[in-house]
C-alpha cells in the first residue's frame, strides 16, 4: 500500500495561515505550512484543515470537491472525512493528516493533530486514540 503523506508533518504549535475573511463557504484554498501542503476547507461556518494531497496517488485535493463533509478526490473519487482525515471512500487506503484549527481575533491557525478521533463500529461516539506514526 502506497500512502503518498507518510512523512508529512506540520506545525507543533498553532500557527496563524490566513484569515477567516479569506474563507468562503466550501471553497477549498490550499496553502503551504512549514513546507507542508494543508487544505482548507469551511462547511456549515466550520474550518477544517486536511493533508492537501490525495494519499492514494498524489492528486492536488484543492481540484476536488466537498460532499457530504468530506473532500473528495479528482482523479479518483476517494473520498476523506473532514473532521478526522479518515478514508469513507476508496480506492485510497489511508488516512490524510489533520490539523487542529482555531480562530484568534479573525485569524485562522492550525497545528498538527496529535491525536486522531476515530469512529467506532456502529460510526458513532468518537474515540480517542494516540496517532500512529
Amino acid at each position: 500500500m502506497i500512502n503518498r503523506n507518510a512523512y508529512r508533518s506540520g506545525p507543533e504549535d498553532f500557527t496563524t495561515i490566513t484569515t477567516v475573511g479569506e474563507l468562503a463557504e466550501d471553497e477549498l484554498k490550499r496553502v503551504v505550512v512549514h513546507e507542508q501542503p494543508v487544505l482548507l476547507v469551511k462547511v456549515s461556518g466550520r474550518i477544517h484543515a486536511v493533508g492537501a494531497v490525495c494519499s492514494h496517488y498524489g492528486a492536488p485535493l484543492n481540484e476536488g470537491r466537498v460532499v457530504d463533509n468530506t473532500i473528495e478526490c479528482p482523479w479518483h473519487a476517494s473520498r476523506f472525512a473532514l473532521e478526522d482525515g479518515m478514508v469513507v471512500q476508496g480506492p485510497a487506503c489511508a488516512a490524510l493528516p489533520v490539523y487542529d484549527c482555531r480562530i484568534v481575533n479573525a485569524q485562522v491557525q492550525i497545528k498538527m493533530r496529535t491525536e486522531n478521533k476515530v469512529r467506532d463500529e456502529e460510526g458513532s461516539m468518537p474515540i480517542t486514540t494516540a496517532a500512529s506514526h
